[in-house]
């Protein structure tokens, strides 16, 4: 079955940010679910999010403190229950 247009994304993180400082420790890291989840938060382009993202593209110089990982995480955890 296919997604239908406007359904949200919601069981899984896809991305990882992690922000580091100038000293090499880390200042935040966060799992967000989709592109326009880290440009709305982070204040950031969707072209840097982009080069951030893909290995192949060079990131920019004034962002290379963004670290930008592809991940699948469930954002539920599911727990089976016993009945008795």
């Amino acid at each position: 079955m296919c997604r239908s247009a406007n359904a949200p994304n919601i069981k899984y993180y896809h991305y990882c940010v992690t922000k580091h400082l100038e000293n090499g420790e880390v200042e935040f890291k966060k799992y967000m679910k989709t592109i326009s989840e880290i440009k709305d938060k982070l204040n950031l382009s969707k072209n840097v999010v982009r080069h951030g993202i893909n290995p192949d593209l060079d990131q920019y110089p004034n962002y290379k403190h963004y670290k930008i990982e592809r991940v699948k995480l469930p954002v539920f955890e599911n727990k089976e229950i016993e009945y008795n």
